[in-house]
């Protein structure tokens, strides 16, 4: 991270704001404070995953407790995002692949091509090609 000399402008939460999307589950809440505060909570229903959070309360420690946190997405979604082209620069060492769902040899070998790899696997935690999260709750600081 690299510090610049420009000025920066500041938003103050003057008031508690809070959003709902009901049909997507989705709550997000901005309440004021005098200092810097950043939590977030998830739960996508998932065994894998679990519910989790994070949070932030001083933005020194971003580099190393959030910079690194990769992005993630649920097998189940992955041939949507292919064929919407949005796997643009995603690999198996950049993005974390929750499996979600039994997987037969066959998906797994075509897996394979679409990462460009000999081969995957399913961890027994449930992340695709035994790729280690760096935080247990990776995903959330991710967020």
């Amino acid at each position: 991270m690299e510090e610049q000399n420009a000025l920066r402008n500041f938003f103050e939460v003057p008031h508690s704001v809070f959003h709902q999307e009901p049909d997507r589950d989705v709550e997000i809440a901005a309440l004021p404070l005098d200092d810097y505060r950043v939590t977030v909570m998830v739960d996508y229903n998932s065994p894998v995953l679990g519910s989790q959070h994070a949070s932030l309360t001083n933005i020194a420690q971003f580099t190393k407790e959030i910079a690194s946190c990769r992005t993630f997405c649920f097998l189940h979604e992955l041939e949507m995002l292919q064929k919407q082209n949005l796997i643009k620069g995603g690999d198996l060492n950049n993005a974390i692949v929750v499996v979600d769902r039994i997987v037969k040899d066959e998906e797994l070998e075509s897996l394979a091509k679409l990462f460009n790899k000999p081969k995957v696997e399913v961890k027994k935690e449930g992340i695709l090609n035994n790729v280690e999260l760096r935080y247990k709750n990776e995903p959330a600081r991710h967020k």
